[in-house]
């Protein structure tokens, strides 16, 4: 039809036409920028990996001093990895891969809050991986204690939606894709919002996609499920 419009200029496309396709092609640039993001990070985390000669445990076991760019992190994540503030995610055991690729996207600009475009950018690849290495050896532990009227309710969503990238307890499959076993429940409801396009900072093809007619009590359900895992 866009072709008719093309050889026929005195013809007015009708507007819905016209957004079409570029709805389509940022689709496809959102989909393009998290593949090449996810390959960077793997390929940063694995080059990590062999240039230091050792598994992922004994790396983070004796980790390399990052000193002022931990305690930043510490200060807002916990010093435990586990996060005691409202809608600021819990980073231990979370998985490494995936954690370098979200700083890749803070680097890039396509994630918010702002305030992590900083900390990201003073980060080196070594350093990146150095610090998403730490913070998947630490246990994770509940910060806010889930409603289990709303976790119930979202185990059949969960299962539905979810499983299939984040696995049937909530780990994330092959460190690519985020842990969310006992996150916080604020944050988890903030970022399916995010990715409905209700909210601001985050964009995702993939998550566009798996939440996208969900309601606001069933992001409550999901997250309060996640949150008691």
């Amino acid at each position: 039809m866009n072709h008719f419009f093309a050889q026929n200029p005195g013809k007015n496309m009708p507007p819905f036409l016209a957004v079409i396709p570029l709805l389509a092609f940022l689709g496809s640039a959102s989909a393009l920028a998290e593949t090449q993001h996810r390959a960077q990070a793997k390929a940063i985390y694995q080059a990590y990996l062999d240039r230091h000669g050792g598994a992922a445990a004994a790396l983070a076991a004796a980790p390399p001093d990052l000193g002022t760019h931990l305690q930043a992190c510490q200060a807002c994540h916990g010093p435990d990895g586990n996060s005691i503030h409202v809608k600021i995610p819990s980073l231990a055991e979370q998985n490494p891969r995936y954690l370098i690729e979200q700083l890749l996207t803070f680097q890039d600009r396509k994630r918010q809050p702002s305030i992590m475009h900083a900390y990201a950018d003073a980060l080196d690849n070594d350093q990146m991986a150095a610090m998403a290495l730490q913070f998947a050896a630490l246990p994770r532990r509940l910060t806010v204690k889930p409603d289990p009227d709303k976790a119930q309710a979202g185990e059949a969503l969960y299962q539905a939606l979810c499983r299939h990238c984040h696995g049937s307890d909530g780990t994330g499959a092959g460190e690519v894709y985020a842990n969310l076993r006992a996150q916080r429940a604020d944050y988890l409801a903030l970022s399916l919002h995010r990715f409905q396009g209700t909210g601001i900072g985050r964009s995702s093809h993939e998550m566009a996609l798996a939440t996208r007619g969900l309601s606001a009590a069933e992001i409550e359900s999901l997250a309060h499920y996640l949150a008691g895992l």
